[in-house]
């Protein structure tokens, strides 16, 4: 078997530092970079030391760095200081080392893959790891370094005003709806839709409506053409399906659930209902048993293959994870959800149970989110379902959608009724996107 070099450019870390020295002002470039990132632990030192005088207020030049290495008692490890002024022979004056910085960052990344590789096969021969823990770690370094070469060093607030300006503009000129559809109206028109970078929550005690809400809103988008990802936890791919065709259809939904029931007509409009489904850019998975970190990757898998835009889930409290007790599942569950608006710009909506109150038409809370308080602090935006029932225990029609929480929004509630027929929440007005 070959043996190769781990993957290296020395002359790109000599370039970046000697250009630090000849130019200070060239040190925020490469701030962002970590000691590891150098492959030579003289490098890995000098950058060290770079970070310290700068820290401390200090000119980084011929002199100052000698003597913070000593201090460090590196001096003599990187070769002392005839090899920081060779650092600088031959290079030419530079007002940028960004090309150089993106050399080095390349080839850390590529040594670290390695690293886990090796790592990944280590376990791949312990019998005792699950396969899918190796995989699952495997995709979690593929996608760390892929959010960490996304990471760009700081800007001024003076560059961020101008695109904040602009992007107030922009929007103002649009017509229709901000962000995507959440298949209702009224609550599109108070919450301006599900924004890209948005983590949104939706929760409901059992037998409220969460799912019929949630494949609502998988379906009203991908309608509109939008590239949609349900994750079905509670159902299967042919059961979420099933749901949808009441939605975009004249058949109710009992006679989906029993087709005996169905006329002929009724069976060619199906047929024609499922021709229309399947033009649809919408992926359905129904995972067994799937862990938050296989979701994450799977998300993302998603994301980069598809072109996904808009990601639901279905229902939070049932996905798995290494922790025992179920709060501190939930929450990390929660976190790692909210973690793929934030490094892929792609909204997330999770559906959540709630917990149960003695006072069956009590109104739902946040407090009420079930197993934890983090999901609260996570969410930018909770919609809580409110079905009562009238005296003889039967649904009222008096149903509410609750925006419990919007950040940089109003709150309060909007008056909805679930269509049993439809499988699908309507406005007061009878409106609903479809």
């Amino acid at each position: 078997m070959t043996e190769h070099q781990m993957p290296a450019n020395e002359q790109a870390e000599k370039s970046i530092l000697g250009g630090i020295l000849q130019n200070n002002g060239l040190f925020y470039q490469a701030a962002g970079l970590l000691s590891q990132t150098f492959s030579l632990s003289a490098h890995s030192s000098i950058w060290e030391a770079m970070c310290d005088l700068h820290a401390m207020g200090q000119p980084i030049d011929i002199v100052t760095l000698p003597e913070q290495l000593e201090k460090r008692g590196k001096l003599e490890s990187v070769n002392g200081t005839a090899y920081l002024m060779e650092l600088t022979m031959g290079l030419p004056e530079r007002t940028s080392i960004e090309v150089w910085v993106k050399l080095v960052r390349d080839k850390a990344y590529r040594r670290w893959l390695i690293e886990q590789c090796q790592l990944a096969e280590a376990r791949l021969y312990d019998s005792s790891i699950d396969t899918a823990d190796c995989m699952a770690v495997m995709e979690d370094a593929a996608l760390r370094v892929r959010a960490d070469a996304g990471v760009k060093s700081s800007h001024h607030i003076s560059e961020i005003v101008p695109e904040v300006i602009t992007e107030l503009e922009n929007i103002r000129k649009r017509e229709g709806l901000i962000g995507f559809t959440t298949g209702v109206p009224c609550v599109d028109r108070s919450t301006t839709g599900i924004r890209p970078d948005e983590y949104w929550v939706i929760g409901a005690r059992p037998s409220r409506g969460k799912t019929v809400l949630g494949v609502q809103i998988a379906a009203a988008n991908a309608m509109l053409g939008v590239p949609v990802l349900a994750f079905s936890f509670e159902m299967t791919r042919r059961q979420f399906v099933r749901r949808m065709i009441p939605n975009h259809s004249e058949i109710p939904a009992f006679k989906v659930r029993d087709p005996r029931y169905m006329s002929a007509s009724e069976i060619d409009d199906a047929r024609a209902c499922g021709r229309r489904l399947e033009k649809l850019p919408l992926w359905v998975v129904d995972p067994d048993g799937m862990k938050s970190s296989e979701l994450t990757s799977a998300a993302k898998f998603h994301i980069h293959r598809h072109g996904v835009k808009l990601i639901v889930v279905d229902y939070l409290q049932i996905i798995r994870g290494p922790q025992r007790e179920l709060k501190e599942r939930v929450a990390a569950c929660s976190n790692a959800l909210r973690s793929i608006p934030k490094t892929e710009g792609v909204p997330v909506v999770v559906l959540s149970q709630l917990r149960r109150l003695d006072d069956e038409n009590g109104i739902p809370s946040m407090a009420d989110l079930k197993e934890t308080g983090d999901i609260e602090a996570h969410a930018h935006t909770i919609l809580l379902l409110s079905r009562p029932k009238n005296d003889r225990n039967q649904w009222s029609g008096n149903d509410q959608i609750i925006i419990a929480k919007q950040r940089e929004g109003l709150v309060g509630s909007e008056s909805v009724t679930l269509n049993e027929s439809r499988l699908a929440f309507f406005d007061r007005t009878g409106e609903i996107v479809s």
